[in-house]
């Protein structure tokens, strides 16, 4: 996704907030200041597509009163495989028995507080007291989870979660659900009146890990167990997920219009991956799904590479004074 947004922002010479130097996250996880990305070049920023975390006043200061907020979420069951293995939660709180998942949800208190105490090695990017287990999707989206320390923990409190789920409700214009990809980028191209080749992806950063197959992870005492233990973010995706077939319901002529994206997304994958530069472009007829596309090599490139090369040398060469730190407590990737 951030991919789609940095091609189509810098295809359009659009402003974006970016992380300072060679970091990945906009302040994730705590809520961006100044501190947290690069200052302006432009009137004012159009695009924020770092990881950052949802907080409606901090993001006003930022961005246009006009903006429109967009995120994707995940079905809590499968973010959790993913999330487990890639920032390798079982061997930092040493897990052991053959289905870690499994082992440490049934000792959850044990394994959380050896994951998240200071002593914990080998946590990469991932600050003290921070769960990547429990409701990892309702914290990024601002809901207060008990993080940072002093901070409220409202996981308990039904009437928070749904007041919650209102807001995000009428904040965002389109959530985005990662089991049904493609059909959420032909929704979000009709609602922003964008063009098929601005919701064009390709596959990158795949993770592949000893326990992907979710079959073989999350059974139905898993389930129940992380159902328990993540309830914001089962409530969250549950809900949403309803409204997205709604909306998708609604919509005139959909599932062409998605077969069609599916055709070319796959001919947009075979250019990229053809490694015979000779070819140049290759061009897309116009159809009543599309309008005519050209994609070239550059079409294939990592956006977010091309733009911190030319943002690079002005940021770099700032005085000190005019570039903010963030905190030393708060340092992040």
């Amino acid at each position: 996704m951030a991919a789609i947004f940095r091609r189509f922002g810098f295809a359009r010479n659009l402003s974006f907030v970016l992380p300072p130097g060679n970091k990945i996250y906009a302040g994730w996880p705590y809520v961006i200041d100044e501190g947290f990305y690069r200052v302006k070049k432009t009137a004012e920023f159009n695009i924020l597509c770092d990881h950052a975390v949802y907080n409606e006043q901090a993001m006003q200061k930022i961005m246009p009163n006009n903006s429109v907020y967009i995120t994707t979420i995940r079905h809590p069951a499968n973010q959790i495989i993913s999330l487990f293995y890639y920032y390798k939660v079982h061997k930092i709180a040493e897990v052991t028995g053959p289905n870690p998942i499994s082992e440490y949800l049934q000792n959850f208190e044990l394994y959380e507080t050896r994951y998240k105490s200071h002593e914990a090695k080998h946590r990469y990017c991932i600050p003290d007291g921070l769960s990547m287990v429990r409701n990892p999707m309702a914290f990024s989206l601002g809901f207060p989870t008990g993080f940072p320390a002093g901070t409220k923990d409202l996981t308990n409190d039904s009437s928070a979660v749904a007041s919650w789920i209102k807001h995000i409700s009428d904040k965002f214009k389109v959530i985005l659900l990662v089991e049904y990809i493609d059909e959420s980028l032909v929704l979000l191209k009709r609602l922003l009146c964008w063009k098929t080749k601005d919701i064009l992806y390709f596959t990158i950063n795949k993770g592949t890990y000893d326990h992907h197959d979710s079959s073989n992870v999350i059974d139905n005492e898993t389930s129940r167990l992380h159902r328990t233990i993540s309830a914001v973010d089962y409530a969250l995706y549950e809900h949403f997920e309803k409204i997205f077939h709604k909306r998708i319901s609604q919509q005139q002529n959909f599932n062409e219009d998605v077969t069609n994206f599916q055709q070319i997304r796959k001919t947009f994958q075979k250019f990229c991956d053809n490694t015979n530069q000779s070819l140049d472009n290759i061009s897309i007829e116009s159809s009543k799904w599309n309008e005519k596309i050209v994609l070239t090599r550059l079409d294939c490139q990592n956006d977010r590479s091309r733009m911190m090369d030319e943002v690079k040398n002005y940021y770099d060469n700032l005085p000190p004074s005019e570039i903010k730190q963030p905190e030393a407590s708060r340092v992040v990737c």
